[in-house]
């Protein structure tokens, strides 16, 4: 019976093996498949070839190395086997049965057997004369073959595919070589004259010259600080004045609070008010009055425990102060120095101005998250203070305290962008008509706040300073460049009496003409402050 033997290739899809079992009029049919083909990669391509080989009519056999793939071959039920030996007699004829290894099966071709693969891995088919025997193989032999480095073959599909992409790479390159790389810078400087105007600028969430939007920010510190302020909580001294009135006979009346000073410049201070009386006669001589009050130290501390002492009173007239004065015959006592830290009012006014200093900069950082890009000025920070908290008040005894403050600032975010072109606009309206501003050229630009509320927005005062020329008409320009030389695009802005100096230059480095492609042409006008 005849049969035919068909080799594989290992790239090739089942759909293409089935095609080709289809065009062979043989029966039996011998597939030769070189290991880890797509067709021996998957149970379901099996399963497929399978399933023609009965619609077919066709006695299918399958010969590979790859042990997985006889194997999974036999589970669907083909006959598998390692090789296939053809004696040179019926491999003429296109005949040959299978290896000892496997099931035998005689095939006869009336046609040549398509040439064998080239890989290194399809079964070997061997040419010997039927009955003799297969001499093994050394192992050295089967070691050395089994390592030689396997050969892999592209399709036509995936040869075609990367010549057609290296093809289209090519084109791609050459293209950007003419049209796309090259380009032509050309610097202008024109005669030009400064503008500086304050623009007035409004800014509100509507109706306004721009766009604002509200951003708040909550914010709360708490920091403690140093006491640094003293109080003096001592005793003061204390003790008895005998007052002396020798000035007439009237009698001398002393306020609470009468100061006496010592003869060391000690004040003492009355505790009681009192009458002195006045002289009087006795046995022909003059006696002088006296009363004794009580007296306390103007200040705390032990240097006013003095011993006895004489005493002046300075709130009486100066003709009085020799007539009437004051004797202790008693030491004072009492008195003692204790100091004490206690919060001042300055220790209070440099916290205040620390933790503001700290807040403004916690709310920038915060306001500006919120603002998401857009511009936001310092200047228009608003605070509304919320609660504020100290630990210790003003002259109380502390170490140190605390201050805490909740505030929320407030300010309004907007698009700088869109306010120079407002700015820009402006400017504009106040130019000649052969004037024109140069584009990009907007300097010095300075926001004054005018004034601000939550409701209507903020006004602005806006200083900047433009740039003006003739016209140029620069966009009629680029029409007439492509294809010139540096020289004759020198020489055409040279026809323009407003401009002073021109520089051109092409990139990249072999690029001698203005580029064909106007969008590779950038024309910067340049102008000094």
């Amino acid at each position: 019976m005849s049969n035919k033997v068909i080799y594989i290739e290992a790239d090739e899809e089942i759909t293409s093996v089935i095609s080709r079992i289809k065009k062979v009029r043989e029966p039996k049919v011998a597939l030769v498949i070189p290991k880890g083909s797509i067709v021996l990669g998957s149970i379901v391509n099996l399963k497929m070839l399978k399933k023609h080989e009965k619609d077919l009519g066709k006695e299918i056999t399958i010969a590979t190395t790859d042990r997985t793939g006889r194997h999974l071959a036999s589970q669907v039920g083909f006959t598998a086997v390692h090789s296939l030996n053809v004696s040179k007699e019926e491999g003429e004829k296109g005949g040959f049965k299978v290896s000892a290894s496997g099931p035998t099966v005689e095939f006869k071709e009336d046609r040549e057997p398509e040439k064998p693969a080239t890989q290194k891995d399809v079964p070997e088919i061997t040419f010997k004369k039927i009955g003799e025997q297969e001499k093994p193989v050394s192992t050295g032999a089967a070691k050395a073959a089994a390592g030689a480095p396997k050969k892999k073959h592209l399709s036509k599909l995936a040869k075609k595919l990367i010549l057609g992409f290296g093809a289209l790479s090519f084109i791609t390159l050459v293209l950007a070589f003419f049209f796309v790389l090259p380009k032509a810078v050309i610097s202008i400087s024109p005669k030009a004259e400064e503008v500086r105007q304050e623009i007035a600028l409004t800014v509100k969430p509507k109706d306004g010259d721009i766009e604002g939007v509200l951003v708040e920010a909550p914010e709360e510190l708490s920091k403690s600080y140093k006491a640094t302020g003293k109080k003096n909580v001592g005793e003061k001294a204390k003790g008895t004045i005998t007052v002396y009135n020798e000035w007439d006979s009237n009698a001398q009346p002393l306020v609470l609070g009468t100061r006496f000073v010592s003869s060391d410049s000690k004040v003492f201070k009355t505790t009681q008010a009192v009458n002195v009386p006045g002289t009087t006669v006795q046995a022909g001589h003059i006696v002088a009055g006296t009363a004794t009050v009580s007296v306390e130290a103007d200040q705390m501390g032990e240097s006013y425990n003095i011993g006895p002492s004489n005493f002046t009173i300075p709130g009486l007239p100066s003709e009085k102060q020799a007539k009437i004065y004051g004797k202790s015959t008693q030491a004072m006592s009492g008195g003692l120095t204790k100091e004490i830290k206690v919060v001042s009012k300055k220790d209070i006014e440099d916290a205040k101005n620390n933790i503001d200093d700290e807040f403004l900069r916690k709310a920038k950082e915060d306001l500006g998250k919120k603002a998401q890009g857009k511009k936001i000025l310092e200047a228009a920070f608003k605070e509304d203070v919320l609660e504020e908290k100290l630990s210790a008040s003003e002259g109380q005894e502390a170490l140190e305290f605390t201050l805490s403050i909740k505030k929320s600032f407030w300010t309004f975010a907007f698009d700088e962008g869109r306010a120079k072109e407002k700015i820009i606009s402006k400017i504009k309206e106040t130019l000649s008509e052969d004037k024109e501003l140069v584009e990009g050229k907007l300097e010095n630009v300075e926001y004054k706040l005018v004034d601000l509320a939550k409701e209507s927005g903020m006004n602005l005062s806006v200083a900047a300073l433009a740039f003006a020329t003739k016209k140029l008409e620069l966009s009629r320009t680029k029409q007439d460049l492509p294809g010139k030389n540096r020289e004759e695009v020198i020489q055409y802005f040279k026809q323009n009496k407003e401009i002073t100096d021109v520089k051109v230059d092409f990139w990249p480095f072999w690029v001698k003409k203005v580029p064909l492609n106007r969008s590779r042409i950038e024309i910067k006008v340049e102008v000094g402050k």
